[in-house]
C-alpha cells in the first residue's frame, strides 16, 4: 500500500469527506436492510457546523482522501464518531490508524474515550475491541424514550448525532433532542424520510452499544 498520511481536515475537504461518509454508511444500510441513516442524510451545512467544534481527521493515499474520523471533548471524555473508510480501501489498517491518531489528539486533555456503534455491527465492535474498547452499556432508542429513564448530558449530546440533520442545528440541538425524545416517529415527515428503518423504528429495534477506553 502507498504511504498513508493522516492530517487534520481543512474546510475544503468537507465535501469529499461527506461523500465518503455517505458511501460508507450506504453499505452499512444495505447490510442491515435499513431504509436510511442519519449519517447518509447529513448535509454539508451540518458538517460545516461540526467542523467548528470537532477535530476532524482525514486519511490520504497519494493525495486522495480515503477515510476520516471526528471527535470532540466534554470535561474528561473524548467522544469519537464517524469513523469512515471508502469501501474499496478497507482491510488495510486505515481505520485503526485513524483511531490511533484521533486518540493521540486528545490523550493529554481527557481521561477516557467513548464511542458507540450498532449492536448488530460485529465488524465495528471487533475493531474497537482490538483497540482496547470495552462495552459498558447498551441503549435502545425508540419512540418510547421516557421508559428508558433520564438521559445525561453526554448521552444527550451524542443523541443529537443520531437525529437527521434536517431536524437540527447546533444552536437548537438541545431543543430538538427534547422534541425528538418526546415525539419520536410522529415528529414529522422529514424524520420519516431519514429514519433508520420504518419497521425497526416502530418495533423498538434500534439498539446501540456504548464502548469506552481509558487514556491510561
Amino acid at each position: 500500500m502507498n504511504e498513508l498520511i493522516i492530517t487534520k481536515a481543512v474546510k475544503k475537504d468537507l465535501p469529499i469527506i461527506l461523500d465518503i461518509q455517505r458511501k460508507a454508511f450506504l453499505e452499512v444500510a444495505r447490510t442491515f436492510h435499513l431504509k436510511s441513516m442519519p449519517q447518509i442524510e447529513q448535509t454539508l451545512e451540518s458538517l460545516t457546523a461540526e467542523f467548528k467544534n470537532h477535530t476532524i481527521l482525514k486519511a490520504s493515499i497519494v493525495n486522495i482522501i480515503v477515510g476520516s474520523v471526528r471527535a470532540y471533548h466534554d470535561d474528561n471524555t473524548c467522544y469519537i464518531s464517524r469513523l469512515i473508510v471508502l469501501p474499496e480501501y478497507r482491510n488495510q489498517g486505515i481505520g485503526k490508524a485513524l483511531m490511533n491518531e484521533i486518540e493521540n489528539q486528545f490523550k493529554k486533555i481527557v481521561k477516557r474515550y467513548e464511542l458507540f456503534t450498532g449492536s448488530r455491527d460485529q465488524r465495528n465492535q471487533y475493531l474497537y475491541n482490538q483497540l482496547g474498547y470495552k462495552s459498558f452499556k447498551t441503549q435502545k432508542l425508540n419512540h418510547g424514550y421516557e421508559s428508558q429513564g433520564s438521559i445525561g448530558k453526554g448521552f444527550r449530546s451524542k443523541l443529537c448525532g443520531l437525529i437527521p440533520s434536517a431536524l437540527r442545528d447546533n444552536s437548537t440541538c438541545n431543543l430538538q433532542c427534547t422534541l425528538f425524545l418526546k415525539l419520536g416517529s410522529h415528529y414529522n415527515s422529514q424524520f420519516r424520510r431519514a429514519s433508520l428503518s420504518e419497521s425497526e423504528f416502530h418495533n423498538n429495534e434500534i439498539t446501540f452499544v456504548f464502548m469506552e477506553k481509558s487514556t491510561q
